[in-house]
């Protein structure tokens, strides 16, 4: 059959590959799939050879960068964690709300006071955390922070780690008007 036929002359997805061994970049072209079983038609571009290939190939590689990328936001493990600071700002009737938590020998305190906290209870906060995750993506550019609400943060939380080889992590909510759906986002 004809290459134009099999969706060759003007693929649906080029996969280039370059490795050891390869003194130059090969390009996989991947064309319609098979009227029938699981395929794709597919060939390397610098051959005349048509292939099939399984369709799960082309899924797996028909991505955005964002199908890439992990929507989780917390990979928490209390057992590691020494410290949880939390401070709530812009709050119409208290201005900052502070809250910090330390881990005493695997019981969680209220500091300063060293007030002993319900285990489960903290267990459940961090297992609530740990299930947050990302909706969407709205920017890759770092310059695009301000517009995001990034620089009067409504909150930030710092986790401090018992290995102190290990770096504290900041996480900081925001929120901005939306003008075209005339909504709150938070970021």
């Amino acid at each position: 059959p004809a290459l134009d036929t099999l969706g060759l002359t003007s693929p649906k997805l080029k996969l280039s590959v370059k490795g050891d061994g390869l003194s130059d970049t090969r390009e996989l072209l991947f064309g319609i799939d098979t009227p029938v079983d699981y395929f794709t038609y597919a060939k390397w571009s610098d051959s005349s050879d048509v292939i099939l290939v399984s369709r799960s190939l082309r899924f797996a590689l028909d991505k955005n960068v964002n199908d890439w990328r992990t929507r989780k936001i917390f990979n928490i493990n209390p057992e590691a964690l020494a410290k949880l600071d939390v401070k709530v700002a812009r709050l119409e009737k208290h201005p900052v709300t502070f809250l910090s938590l330390v881990n005493e020998s695997g019981t969680w305190k209220a500091a300063p006071k060293s007030t002993r906290l319900d285990s489960q209870e903290v267990k459940t906060f961090f297992e609530r955390l740990a299930s947050i995750q990302v909706s969407n993506f709205v920017s890759q550019d770092p310059k695009d922070k301000n517009k995001y609400g990034f620089s009067n943060p409504l909150a930030s939380m710092v986790l401090g780690y018992a290995d102190t080889n290990k770096a504290p992590e900041r996480w900081v909510l925001s929120s901005a008007y939306d003008v075209k759906s005339k909504e709150t986002k938070y970021y």
